[in-house]
């Protein structure tokens, strides 16, 4: 299976993470598991994990301000709802949308379409069209302290 992440994306990626940590006050473990079915694990103050976490880095577009619903994987949505309710914790979703970053705590029955990398579809990425969820873009949340 190739391998699409590259240096840039793990920096965007720790980003969200510091700027989750500060917002929440917790601390944001990314999965060491290659290929893994979600990017990180939040744990409270006291080490105790609170949640597993998708982030996700749109720094081009305000999808708030243009679209109704977030697209994602619904593949990689229903892996993280699996393993969050074996770990009995939520599954959150973060985003940044240029520079604002926001949250959704992921539930099952997103309404679902077939779509994904359509304009720039990779010939080595089987997964790039499949079906995604579409999560009401009014469902997420500002990144504040809580």
């Amino acid at each position: 299976m190739p391998k699409f992440e590259r240096p840039e994306d793990l920096e965007n990626e720790q980003a969200i993470f510091d700027e989750i940590q500060k917002a929440w006050s917790c601390f944001v473990i990314k999965n060491s598991e290659e290929y893994a079915k979600f990017d990180a694990h939040v744990y409270d103050t006291k080490r105790t994990m609170r949640a597993i976490l998708e982030v996700k880095n749109r720094p081009t577009l305000h999808w708030f301000d243009v679209f109704k619903n977030y697209e994602i994987s619904n593949k990689k949505v229903n892996a993280c709802l699996e393993i969050a309710e074996k770990l009995n914790v939520p599954a959150i979703l973060a985003v940044n949308f240029q520079g604002e970053i926001l949250w959704v705590k992921l539930r099952k029955g997103y309404d679902t379409k077939i779509g994904g990398r359509t304009r720039t579809t990779r010939p080595d990425a089987v997964n790039d069209i499949e079906e995604m969820a579409l999560i009401p873009i009014d469902d997420f949340k500002d990144l504040v302290v809580q």
